[in-house]
């Protein structure tokens, strides 16, 4: 939509992610600012709305777990009004899907002593917040430990998720 790519970057030195932009075809980055907490993932929207939710309280964050808007000039986030996102103190994922125009979060980890993982569909419009029964596809006879990046491919209608165990899941 922007033309741009965006990431967060950790620097050596600074607390909290670096907002850049990456030149596709020579690879740099270029600096929009510190974001001011801990961001783990990006998502954009058809209007160009970038948004990214930030880390756990036990990795540093100092709003954990929560969705906001960034601006793409300056990196300053703001809370997306009325969203209330489920916290487990696992990593985040999010992806906006074309289709619904909901941000989806995978959330959680499999193992001892319980399963606590979760996909959560947010209206960034209204703030609802909605538990969703999403089943991953993956390599057979695999079940995804902890989702690390979550994407949407508008061409098949499915969510991309790459895991912990280093596959990849639709």
């Amino acid at each position: 939509v922007t033309g741009k790519l965006f990431a967060l970057l950790t620097l050596d030195g600074q607390t909290y992610r670096e907002l850049v932009t990456i030149d596709p075809v020579t690879g740099i980055a270029t600096s929009i600012g510190d974001t001011g907490d801990i961001f783990t993932e990006l998502a954009v929207d058809n209007d160009g709305v970038l948004y990214g939710v930030t880390d756990t309280a036990s990795e540093g964050a100092v709003m954990p777990e929560t969705l906001f808007t960034l601006d793409k000039a300056t990196a300053v986030p703001t809370a997306v009004p009325g969203v209330t996102l489920t916290s487990d103190d696992t990593g985040d994922a999010i992806a906006y899907s074309q289709q619904d125009g909901f941000i989806y979060r995978a959330t959680g980890k499999y193992g001892t002593p319980t399963d606590t993982r979760l996909i959560e569909a947010v209206d960034p419009d209204t703030g609802l917040v909605q538990n969703v029964v999403i089943n991953f596809v993956g390599p057979a006879n695999t079940e995804y430990d902890q989702i690390e990046g979550l994407t949407y491919d508008p061409i098949a209608n499915v969510l991309l998720a790459s895991a912990l165990d280093g596959n990849l899941y639709t």
